[in-house]
């Protein structure tokens, strides 16, 4: 008589998922850690330096879109 095999189990190594509550009061805290990390940048700096790179960012995709339009693809 061939032996019966029994599937594996997945245990998910996880913790239960958070209540909408708990994971947004961690989120707020990590928030809050942010904050007093980088309390010793000047605000308008800051995004002067974040409008810099998103921009940047931007044009390598819009440039990256026009060669791949050009080549076909």
């Amino acid at each position: 008589m061939e032996q019966q095999r029994t599937p594996g189990a997945v245990i998910n190594p996880e913790p239960e998922e958070l209540s909408e509550a708990e994971q947004a009061k961690r989120d707020w805290a990590e928030i809050d850690r942010f904050r007093a990390r980088n309390q010793h940048l000047d605000p308008e700096e800051e995004m002067a330096f974040i409008t810099r790179v998103v921009e940047e960012v931007r044009q390598e995709r819009y440039e990256r879109g026009q060669r791949e339009t050009e080549d076909g693809r």
